[in-house]
């Protein structure tokens, strides 16, 4: 299986620095133990998930997913992908659409349906969080 990781944290602080390398070598050392191929890593630093526009490493790894140089891309959780749900479902939506795989180690496999549940079930939940504070 041909693997990519992909990794972001939001800002340049040490304990994000230290997410991003935990994030990389989580997945180094699951593709080693399944005796996988590693094709590349992508990871986007000090960068914000609420917006896919300066996010170079996420463009590359999409050419690189319709170049069809991996099967499956690796990630830490959905909101490595995007905060912003109609971004990450468009990214999985695309990525499917050029059979590569979507793993999460939070979410698990990703498909369309899973993806809308996860976001849908996470906006209750912060909502929840809201009211029972108010």
């Amino acid at each position: 299986m041909r693997c990519a990781i992909y990794a972001r944290v939001s800002t340049g602080l040490d304990s994000q620095k230290d997410s991003l390398e935990s994030q990389v070598s989580y997945f180094e050392d699951s593709i080693q133990q399944k005796g996988w191929e590693l094709v590349d890593i992508y990871a986007d630093e000090r960068i914000t998930g609420t917006s896919t526009a300066q996010r170079e490493e996420l463009k590359r790894l999409m050419r690189d997913a319709e170049k069809k140089l991996f099967d499956v891309v690796l990630i830490k959780a959905l909101s490595r992908l995007s905060r912003d749900t109609a971004d990450t479902l468009n990214i999985v939506r695309t990525l499917n659409s050029y059979d590569v795989m979507l793993f999460s180690s939070r979410e698990g496999e990703i498909k369309r349906r899973v993806t809308a549940y996860c976001y849908f079930s996470g906006k209750l939940t912060a909502k929840r969080g809201y009211v029972t504070q108010r």
